[in-house]
């Protein structure tokens, strides 16, 4: 990856080598950067410099194809075409706006335009661990493309309840996105991405000090659904960049 005292950017080559499907895994690589382990997809803090939030408003915003995911409940989740990661430090309030007081993490995905064809991926391991995606990319025109990107995850977990043997660390993770890309002249690109995810989980299984077991008498569990669109335009006009963005 590319290094410097503001910033860490993760080109497709390096993604792809490591196998990063989320931004908790560039932890290990990027620098004063830190996405805890928490238990539950819920509860994704992120911490840039060692600023960051448990609760509320995030102080690390993060970008996806440069819309904004305002709720740091949405932060912890997998993409399966990621093809740059931008970890930016210190304040970007002035370019982002909210929540990136502390820092920014921009995430770029792959472009209909640049790329045409079928992507699968299938993983399989112990305790019913599983990851699939794929990924259709067309080019419908020379200046208009689309994408749809499937993707699904889950476990069983590794650990039993002890109260009523049952399995602990159950996951189940599905999402879709549809881009849509148009370069109506070589300097300006209008693009809208849409996605929803679902996400379930069981509770954490946390072991007592006490005990020394995992024994729960009470079942919980976590579930989140996601709806975004996005549509945003760049363009230049000389020397000035102009760009504008909006989602829901």
């Amino acid at each position: 990856p590319n290094r410097d005292e503001a910033a860490t950017t993760l080109g497709q080559t390096e993604i792809e080598r490591l196998n990063i499907v989320n931004i908790k895994q560039v932890s290990e690589v990027a620098p004063n950067f830190y996405m805890p382990q928490y238990g539950s997809r819920m509860t994704s803090s992120v911490y840039v410099r060692g600023l960051g939030t448990r609760i509320d408003q995030p102080v690390v915003g993060l970008n996806i194809d440069n819309v904004p995911i305002i709720n740091k409940d949405n932060f912890d989740f997998d993409l399966a075409d990621i093809t740059r990661i931008e970890i930016l430090r210190g304040p970007q309030n002035i370019l982002y706006g909210r929540n990136t007081m502390g820092g920014l993490i921009n995430i770029y995905t792959l472009s209909p335009l640049s790329f045409e064809g079928v992507k699968i991926q299938g993983e399989y391991g112990t305790h019913n661990s599983y990851k699939a995606s794929l990924g259709i990319y067309r080019r419908l025109k020379p200046h208009l493309g689309m994408s749809l990107n499937m993707y699904a995850t889950g476990t069983d977990g590794a650990f039993r309840n002890e109260v009523n043997n049952s399995k602990v660390g159950r996951e189940r993770q599905w999402s879709a996105r549809w881009k849509t890309q148009w370069r109506p002249s070589g300097a300006w690109t209008i693009e809208n991405t849409a996605s929803i995810s679902h996400s379930t989980q069981n509770g954490y299984p946390y072991e007592s000090v006490a005990g020394g077991m995992i024994a729960y008498n009470d079942t919980c569990f976590y579930k989140r659904l996601s709806v975004t669109d996005g549509l945003t335009a760049n363009g230049k006009a000389g020397n000035v960049t102009l760009s504008g963005i909006a989602s829901i």
